[in-house]
C-alpha cells in the first residue's frame, strides 16, 4: 500500500460531446469537488473516482492499468 495522502490539482474530465473521437478544448470540464481513490498494491492498483464537474454534471468511473507515480516539483 502507498503511504501518505495524495491529491489532484487542476483535474479535468474530457467528454467527447460531438462523437468526433477527439476531446476538443471546449469538451474539457474542470473538477470542482469529489473523490479519487486508489485501491490495491503496485502493480495491481485501481483508481476509482466520483466527481462533480464545473458544468454541474457528475462523473464516475474506474481505471486499471499503468500508473506513473513520480514526485513532481
Amino acid at each position: 500500500m502507498l503511504a501518505g495522502n495524495a491529491y489532484f490539482d487542476s483535474a479535468y474530465v474530457g467528454i467527447d460531446l460531438n462523437d468526433s473521437g477527439d476531446i476538443e478544448a471546449e469538451e474539457n470540464f474542470r473538477v470542482i469537488s469529489g473523490t479519487f481513490d486508489f485501491k490495491g498494491e503496485l502493480p495491481n492498483i485501481e483508481l476509482s473516482f466520483s466527481v462533480t464537474l464545473e458544468n454541474g454534471q457528475q462523473a464516475e468511473g474506474q481505471y486499471t492499468g499503468l500508473f506513473d507515480f513520480a514526485t513532481r516539483i
